[in-house]
């Protein structure tokens, strides 16, 4: 079946990107094992011959004589694409069109997330998470001590939107404001969610970009008494902005009535 060469050269450029790889020659091997390493069940195993003598090489020499397309096996396409985040090649191609806004994929880290809780006690929340890609879209996940909260994150009007819940239907939304800055090291925000008893809560929330691993980053709570004789500067400038429970966070009373007399709890 003929595909357009440059779609397929974007995929593996792609891939090799995703295996923090360069396209030479020597690393087609190492593409290979990355690729197999994420193989889906059923698919089609990707050998370093097949990457370099069957896709690669040819499409540069199409380039050369001046042909669009080459030859190539969908069934392998499609799972080099599923093994990199993609449902197939058909999918991957529609991404070129409408690629991801590089404001949005340069958020792409870990991250760790900082809560006060919506109580009158001083505790600060940390929780890790990472913003990634898969299936063309961009994606928040959030390690909570019991829950784990995933869900999308989406770049609109200067201000990054991540709605994201966990198995047991429990939801949140951050919004967090970006402008146009690209690889931002510290994100603030507001968030608004429901809380352990069940009622709406928000509040500000701060986002911290980390340099390590997600599965390195670990959930951790402190009063902000601790955090100001913490040695790190994070930790004294995330107690100062913490310290006020008015300014940082924001409950309703049980409603009773459910009339105009709830406006007076």
């Amino acid at each position: 079946m003929e595909f357009d060469v440059n779609d397929v050269l974007t995929l593996l450029q792609k891939a090799a990107e995703k295996a923090d790889l360069g396209l030479e020659h020597g690393n087609f091997g190492e593409l290979s094992i990355y690729l197999e390493e994420n193989r889906k069940d059923g698919d089609a195993r990707i050998t370093e011959d097949y990457l370099y003598k069957n896709l690669y090489r040819p499409s540069k020499n199409s380039l050369k004589d001046g042909d669009q397309t080459i030859s190539a096996n969908q069934g392998y396409l499609n799972s080099i694409c599923r093994s990199i985040g993609f449902r197939n090649f058909e999918q991957f191609q529609s991404t070129l069109s409408s690629p991801i806004h590089p404001i949005l994929k340069s958020c792409e880290s870990g991250w760790y997330c900082y809560v006060r809780r919506n109580t009158k006690e001083s505790v600060i929340y940390q929780s890790p998470v990472r913003i990634y890609e898969g299936d063309h879209k961009m994606h928040f996940e959030l390690k909570g001590p019991s829950q784990r909260y995933k869900g999308h994150i989406r770049l609109k009007n200067d201000c990054l939107f991540c709605n994201f819940s966990a198995d047991n239907e429990k939801e949140f939304l951050h919004i967090y404001r970006i402008g146009s800055r690209e690889k931002p090291k510290v994100l603030t925000g507001v968030f608004a969610g429901i809380s352990t008893a069940g009622f709406p809560i928000g509040g500000r929330v701060v986002l911290i970009r980390e340099e390590v691993p997600f599965g390195e980053l670990k959930n951790r709570q402190f009063s902000i008494a601790e955090a100001q004789n913490m040695e790190e500067m994070r930790y004294k400038k995330l107690s100062k902005f913490f310290q006020s429970y008015e300014d940082n966070n924001l409950r309703i009373e049980n409603p009773i009535t459910f009339d105009l007399d709830d406006l007076e709890l």
